[in-house]
């Protein structure tokens, strides 16, 4: 099974910032936007942070 999840966050001047679940698409796509490139590279920033200290 397969899902992507998307979420919203609230403005940045809140804190703790809140996440807010959209949808859960069962065929996530977005690798045809333009800069899906810095994408890609903004989530494996999000998801190896902290990992490697």
């Amino acid at each position: 099974m397969f899902g992507c999840f998307d979420f919203a966050l609230s403005a940045a001047d809140k804190r703790p910032e809140t996440w807010t679940f959209i949808e859960c698409n069962p065929n996530g796509q977005w690798a045809w936007l333009p800069d899906a490139d810095a994408m890609a590279h903004a989530f494996a920033d999000v998801i190896l942070e902290g990992w490697w200290s």
